[in-house]
């Protein structure tokens, strides 16, 4: 009896002992499972990241500098002289165009869509600001735009411009000159002037920009005044 006592003892031992084993197998097969899956999202992050940053790269490597204005070398006027179409400007003063780009050495005549906008207001802080340079250069300047001379004093007294405005309010000037064009915005088509700049040297146009950028253009007038 005692012997028999004894072996089941044993047995329920040694039950346990493999019960034991199982359980630990079973663990030790989850705790893999999980070291597996752990492994596996580490290296998708990884491989997202590493995918992320090319494409950084592509975007930064796209941005281009800003384009320049357009030199017409074709333009039908260049070699001529300026139209014989007097304005006013910002006085009230009536101006000869082609008196006027005989009045100095070098004359620039840019031709602008509106007062007070954006663009428009860019490029004559642009001019204003390089007045000493243009004029150690020989150059004088004057802008054109379809307002009118009560507009013009507004804008010119708005950032205190040191240059005159000419109102070409029936665009007899801009459609001589070749601006007055056709444009599109939001679908909306429509004649307006196009952003444009002659170079006068001893009354002839001896340089045309169309169309005209605004940044960095009056840098591209100086450059260009020297050659004449």
């Amino acid at each position: 009896m005692a012997a028999k006592k004894t072996s089941k003892k044993v047995r329920s031992k040694n039950k346990k002992k493999t019960l034991k084993k199982i359980v630990s197998k079973k663990k030790s097969k989850k705790v893999v499972k999980k070291a597996k899956k752990s492994t596996k999202k580490v290296a998708s992050k990884k491989v997202v990241s590493s995918s992320k940053k090319p494409k950084k790269a592509t975007s930064a490597q796209s941005k281009s500098p800003s384009a320049q204005s357009t030199v017409n070398a074709q333009h039908p006027l260049l070699g001529g002289s300026a139209p014989s179409v007097v304005l006013s400007n910002q006085r009230g003063e009536s101006l000869d165009v082609a008196e006027i780009s005989q009045a100095a050495p070098k004359v620039v005549l840019y031709f602008y869509p509106k007062d007070d906008t954006p663009g428009c207001t860019a490029e004559a802080c642009a001019f204003r600001d390089s007045f000493q340079r243009l004029q150690g250069a020989g150059i004088k300047v004057y802008g054109v735009s379809p307002d009118d001379p009560s507009s013009h004093q507004k804008f010119i007294s708005k950032y205190n411009l040191n240059f005159d405005l000419l109102s070409d309010t029936d665009h007899k000037l801009c459609e001589a000159m070749k601006v007055w064009k056709e444009k599109n915005f939001m679908g909306r088509t429509y004649m307006g002037v196009e952003r444009s700049t002659f170079l006068f040297s001893d009354g002839t146009i001896k340089q045309a920009w169309q169309p005209v950028k605004v940044e960095g253009h009056v840098d591209e007038v100086l450059s260009t005044a020297e050659k004449f």
